[in-house]
């Protein structure tokens, strides 16, 4: 990416997270302001990770100390220059990736908040298991598990955590009967559905399962139990589809986020299962039909 040099003062192009071209100035001082707008296209992003990933370990060097070192941040929260940071924590030289890792744990309260940085967060999780980053979630699940960005990374963590300790006290701070229902909040319980810990989201599942009927009539936590049928096995979603999706059918398929709900229920039910569903319909129905006549038969 060319760089401009006025007055031994580096500018560079990035893009906010609201999709503002931006003039970036970083001086002498590591302060970073805004000048004035400029377009960065999306090629001159591209073809920098381009040239980064293909290139030797001297261009790695030159693109990372001429290009990128100073600007960690600018490029973490840019539209299109956060796919070179991912790049680097994926495929760079150990000292670039290290070096990132610093920036990151120094920020952390802009790296969690901020729309494109959370990538760079996840993508640190994916790659280590820093304790500092680990323990930064932990100490502000508090925020982060009703936050629009900060939920995907607690998700993260709970799909790449290796310490059970660590996964118990993250289990324990969710606030699961707040989160279940909110626009964010409720993607960290989406995710949670396919955790392979079972010892410690078991009961966490078991419970969603029995509030299964008011959980699939809410407009965010529907999902919930739609992930539970499109991705456990039958046997998982034998008590969930039996005991209280079938005998409540009826009501689930007159809601609006309910009858999402019984769609992916028909298409993945068995054979028995599809015919108790047709004998509590017919039913119903029937009923429906006795108490119409006897209306009629008083009029």
């Amino acid at each position: 990416m060319k760089s401009q040099i006025v007055n031994n003062q580096r500018y560079y192009s990035c893009q906010d997270e609201d999709g503002n071209s931006t003039r970036m100035l970083r001086n002498s001082n590591n302060s970073v302001r805004i000048l004035t707008d400029i377009q960065l296209p999306q090629q001159m992003s591209k073809s920098t990770q381009d040239a980064y990933e293909k290139g030797e370990s001297e261009m790695k060097n030159n693109i990372f100390d001429n290009v990128i070192k100073e600007n960690i941040i600018g490029f973490s929260i840019d539209i299109y220059n956060h796919y070179i940071i991912q790049c680097i924590l994926e495929k760079g030289l150990s000292e670039h990736k290290s070096y990132v890792l610093r920036q990151v744990v120094e920020n952390m309260d802009l790296f969690c908040y901020r729309k494109y940085a959370y990538k760079i967060v996840q993508a640190c999780l994916t790659q280590f298991q820093n304790n500092q980053i680990i323990q930064y979630i932990i100490d502000n699940i508090k925020r982060l598990q009703f936050d629009q960005y900060g939920n995907l990374i607690i998700s993260t963590l709970l799909d790449t955590i290796q310490n059970d300790e660590q996964f118990a006290q993250i289990i324990n701070k969710l606030q699961i009967d707040k989160i279940k229902y909110h626009q964010y909040g409720c993607v960290i319980l989406i995710n949670m559905v396919t955790c392979p810990k079972a010892n410690h989201v078991g009961p966490i599942i078991n419970k969603l399962i029995q509030e299964s009927i008011q959980l699939s009539k809410s407009q965010f936590s529907n999902y919930i139990i739609q992930k539970m049928l499109k991705e456990r096995t039958i046997e998982q979603n034998k008590v969930l589809i039996n005991e209280f999706l079938i005998p409540n059918f009826v009501e689930l398929s007159c809601n609006k986020f309910g009858s999402n709900v019984c769609e992916i229920m028909v298409t993945k039910s068995l054979a028995y299962q599809l015919q108790n569903l047709w004998n509590l319909v017919i039913k119903q129905y029937d009923f429906y039909l006795f108490q119409e006549s006897e209306i009629t038969f008083e009029q």
